[in-house]
């Protein structure tokens, strides 16, 4: 802005052009008088040099835009529990700061995947399409699979479109319930039969008490919690990605790397000496633990979990 020429007049007349510095140094030294009038391109009209302002304004452009809290970053603060200082006034670099120190004590983003869209549809209007139309399927598909196999139709995507229209058109909110899972199933089994006249999985019960069980001779000492919640996420996931993953040899592999994956805080502990390794499940009736069954021509794992195996270091599913 120094090299701006500025006209300097006196009763109407021209006398000078001069920069910014010029014009300073002329008012100091008097040579320019303060009744001068004084324009420089982008006035509408002359001004009084006695109004003359040592740095020019900043235009609008110029100025330091200020970023605010956006309306996610405020969702998910209330969600933590965090009331920004200075509510929608909060800078958004303070809004960024709250979140990184509250993520340092715990972490809280896989409660909020889900929260977001039931409590934030409008926010989250893609996360909620994908949910829908993605995610939910397949978490119901693998839950399917976790009560029956072999039946004489296959459950398709559009099948289970038309098993959530139903639920809709009654419930509009019924995915917000933690039973959801549940109620797409018994609509299932009410609008088409054919995809639920399969083989129950009876032993599914038995099969998490054994997968438990195969992490706790691995390892002990974690610092998260193996509980039978998680146990059936990971069973879940990996039916999503594989639903023949439990027929398939090293399953129990299969399921201790998704596990790492998914709740790395069950497997950071420490591997169990040979007094403290769990005792390994016992064969009772027809098969051990870790052995297919052929029934209806499907193989069916059936895990058997010896007698004591729940008494050792309290290992009670929750």
């Amino acid at each position: 802005m120094e090299n701006v020429e500025i006209k300097i007049s006196r009763k109407g007349v021209i006398i000078k052009t001069l920069s910014r510095a010029e014009v300073l140094k002329g008012i100091e030294s008097g040579d320019l008088q303060g009744d001068d009038h004084f324009w420089l391109p982008g006035m509408k009209e002359w001004g009084l040099l006695k109004d003359f302002k040592p740095t020019p304004e900043p235009s609008a452009n110029s100025r330091k835009r200020v970023s605010y809290i956006t309306s996610r970053q405020l969702a998910y603060l209330r969600f933590l529990g965090v009331v920004p200082p200075l509510g929608e006034r909060t800078l958004f670099e303070d809004a960024g700061r709250l979140i990184d120190e509250t993520h340092d004590k715990g972490d809280y983003r896989g409660g909020w995947v889900f929260y977001r869209i039931v409590h934030h549809p409008d926010l989250y209007q893609q996360e909620l399409k994908s949910y829908l139309t993605d995610e939910l399927p397949a978490e119901f598909k693998a839950y399917v699979r976790t009560q029956v196999i072999d039946s004489t139709q296959k459950l398709t995507k559009p099948i289970i479109a038309q098993v959530f229209d139903s639920i809709q058109a009654v419930s509009p909110f019924w995915w917000h319930l933690d039973n959801r899972l549940e109620t797409a199933y018994a609509e299932l089994k009410k609008s088409h039969p054919a995809c639920c006249d399969g083989t129950p999985v009876r032993d599914y019960g038995e099969l998490v008490e054994s997968l438990h069980s195969y992490v706790r001779s691995k390892v002990i000492g974690c610092s998260g919690v193996l509980t039978k919640t998680k146990v059936v996420s990971v069973i879940q996931a990996l039916c999503v990605k594989d639903q023949n993953w439990m027929n398939k040899s090293g399953r129990n592999e299969l399921f201790w790397g998704e596990l790492k994956q998914m709740y790395p805080a069950c497997c950071d502990g420490r591997s169990p000496s040979p007094k403290e390794e769990v005792v390994e499940p016992k064969k009772i009736g027809r098969v051990s633990v870790g052995e297919p069954v052929k029934s209806s021509g499907c193989l069916i794992l059936v895990f058997a979990l010896g007698a004591g195996l729940m008494t050792i270091w309290g290992l009670a599913l929750r």
